[in-house]
């Protein structure tokens, strides 16, 4: 059991933590138990063509996934570039799909959740997104940058 004095009321590392009533009250957190995917009963499987819509300040994007799972894990890239340039990620005319997607599935008794990170390291780009699964072959939720622009996005399953 883990005991701590927090300040701010909440503690996030890992843990689900209670709301402190108090400042400088201990808090007590109990372990965040998930049921994790693979071949258990109910696992997803995101193998798949997806299309994914979403907004970059109020401006709306759209563009297809390929994504592999395998257990929990979700990874893939776009099958075709975003970007008004051409480019996957980098400079103008990159040879390769340098723009990629790595990500978990996690589930519990009360639903499913995708945390997906996408990564584009010869320009630094990072953009962290996560959602729900909000039907069969559907996740919806939130994404933000690195260079702060955020907003929201839509995945379905083709």
């Amino acid at each position: 059991m883990l005991r701590a004095k927090a300040k701010t009321g909440f503690i996030f590392a890992g843990i689900f933590a209670a709301a402190v009533i108090g400042f400088g009250a201990p808090l007590q957190a109990a372990p965040l138990v998930l049921i994790r995917g693979g071949s258990q009963a109910g696992a997803i499987n995101m193998t798949g063509i997806w299309s994914i819509s979403w907004d970059v300040n109020g401006a709306p994007k759209n563009a297809h996934l390929t994504l592999t799972s395998s257990g929990t894990a979700v990874w893939g890239s776009y099958v075709a570039s975003p970007l008004e340039d051409g480019s996957m990620c980098g400079p103008v005319g990159a040879p390769t799909n340098n723009r990629h997607f790595t990500g978990t599935v996690y589930t519990s008794a009360r639903g499913s959740v995708l945390s997906m990170m996408e990564i584009c390291m010869p320009v630094n780009y990072l953009a962290p997104m996560g959602g729900h699964f909000a039907g069969p072959g559907l996740v919806v939720g939130t994404w933000t940058d690195v260079d702060g622009n955020s907003g929201h996005f839509k995945m379905q399953k083709q």
